[in-house]
């Protein structure tokens, strides 16, 4: 017999935080220009915990659900980090994958493919 789901309280606030988002754009609309690159900016890192990747994904993937006019932008950017992780994927001779980190990175900082990028920071480099 199955068990009733009960969420967790990080669920319900998961939860709530997107019906939020979704109340603030339907008054204003205008604020999907701001959304998105700050979605961009606070993606974790590529070397951060998987659960952490995970939970920000899904995330990610519950707004474009709540918000269809942004789903194509949401689901670049997360095709764009995970592009950035399996670039960086190396599997050594017993099969074993690890994500290591880039000399260019720890120089430069992480990787940025496009995504979330304003004329200001394109102007800058």
């Amino acid at each position: 017999q199955m068990q009733p789901h009960h969420p967790t309280v990080a669920q319900g606030l998961e939860v709530r935080l997107l019906n939020l988002i979704q109340s603030i754009l339907a008054l204003v609309p205008t604020g999907t220009q701001e959304l998105c690159p700050f979605l961009a900016e606070y993606f974790p890192h590529r070397l951060k915990d998987g659960r952490c990747l995970v939970a920000y994904t899904r995330s990610l993937i519950g707004l474009s659900e709540r918000l269809p006019r942004l789903s194509a932008t949401i689901l670049e950017l997360i095709v764009d980090r995970c592009l950035e992780i399996d670039v960086e994927i190396k599997v050594d001779d017993r099969g074993t994958a690890k994500l290591e980190q880039t000399q260019d990175e720890d120089e430069y900082g992480p990787l940025k493919l496009g995504f979330g990028t304003n004329k200001s920071n394109d102007a800058a480099s």
